[in-house]
């Protein structure tokens, strides 16, 4: 059985409501929970980790993968 978990934002304001659930959800360590944000946002892994308080307590993975057109892009979704 797959035990992975995979949350994606699309902004900083939803990567802020998120993170919290994933969070709480890895502490439970049932799960591998994964959290990547897509976003035409210049912020780094790292500094999304510390604006939102999130600390070596938080068990999940993250991944800092953005498109590669993420300049370009004009889909609303992507703001």
């Amino acid at each position: 059985m797959n035990k992975n978990i995979l949350f994606t934002a699309s902004s900083l304001k939803s990567a802020a409501a998120l993170l919290p659930i994933a969070c709480q959800m890895g502490s439970e360590l049932r799960n591998y929970v994964h959290f990547a944000l897509m976003s035409r946002s210049g912020i780094d892994i790292d500094e999304l980790r510390a604006v939102n308080g999130v600390d070596e307590s938080c068990h999940v993975i993250f991944h800092g993968k953005q498109p590669s057109l993420r300049l370009t892009s004009t889909s609303p979704e992507m703001s």
